[in-house]
């Protein structure tokens, strides 16, 4: 891979970057050298614990130069497909329901709803459990990121969001549409902000919803080892490195 060629860089998130608490070793080095570079970046996430606003605060709390408008996370993605389709909706997490009306989505507390939106929430309880199922049993139709079974915080792995979906999934008797990567609804979101995907570059530490994601936006991809995937799928990478800081001895 030429990376003289290369004017646009999207970077993954969890275990790509950061451990959610902790850069990963080398990460903020390597994304000061690509705005020295005068490089566009991209940050694209499945996260939802947080606004997108919350994430590039985040990001900047580790001394990382970020526009809310380079974070694009399943939150924000949700909002458009919801604005999209002229939806109103109810939203369990707090940090979505910033990205959902960021969107213009209008946001309400009770059904009827026309989408209910299940995403990451520390906090999900009975009481949120029982309001999604009666929104859904209404005719709101369910809505997430993805159906993550765990992700990694800090040296630890946490349930993820799919284990509260399918929670409202068994008592509505109903299907989450996932709108997170590596879902072709993201891709267009995301492909339409890239001057030209030949010349973009997707760095990620999972295959199927970073590097095939990548590639099917027309993308070169960079697989790094810090995360929980590996470099064993169909979809193969250009790139593969032990971690995001090996990146600049290209740069």
């Amino acid at each position: 891979m030429d990376f003289s060629k290369i004017d646009t860089y999207i970077f993954d998130l969890d275990s790509t970057l950061w451990f959610w608490d902790k850069l990963i070793p080398g990460a903020k080095s390597v994304l000061k050298k690509l705005r020295w570079l005068n490089k566009d970046m991209f940050f694209v996430t499945n996260n939802t614990i947080e606004s997108r606003r919350g994430i590039a605060d985040r990001l900047r709390k580790f001394g990382i130069k970020v526009n809310v408008e380079e974070v694009i996370n399943a939150g924000i993605v949700i909002g458009h497909y919801i604005k999209e389709n002229n939806g109103t909706a109810l939203a369990l997490n707090i940090g979505t329901e910033i990205d959902l009306r960021d969107a213009g989505v209008k946001v309400k507390d009770k059904p009827p709803v026309d989408f209910v939106v299940v995403t990451e929430d520390w906090d999900f309880d009975y009481e949120q459990l029982t309001l999604a199922v009666d929104a859904v049993d209404k005719g709101g139709k369910l809505l997430t990121s993805i159906m993550g079974r765990k992700w990694q915080v800090g040296k630890k792995m946490i349930p993820g969001v799919g284990c509260w979906v399918k929670a409202v999934e068994f008592a509505a008797n109903a299907k989450a549409k996932c709108l997170g990567k590596p879902s072709a609804y993201m891709r267009k979101v995301v492909k339409r902000m890239l001057k030209d995907p030949k010349k973009s570059v997707f760095v990620g530490d999972e295959i199927e919803t970073d590097i095939e994601f990548g590639k099917k936006m027309g993308c070169k991809t960079i697989l790094v080892k810090t995360g929980r995937g590996n470099d064993k799928g169909k979809v193969k990478p250009d790139l593969v490195l032990n971690s995001v800081k090996d990146m600049l001895r290209y740069l």
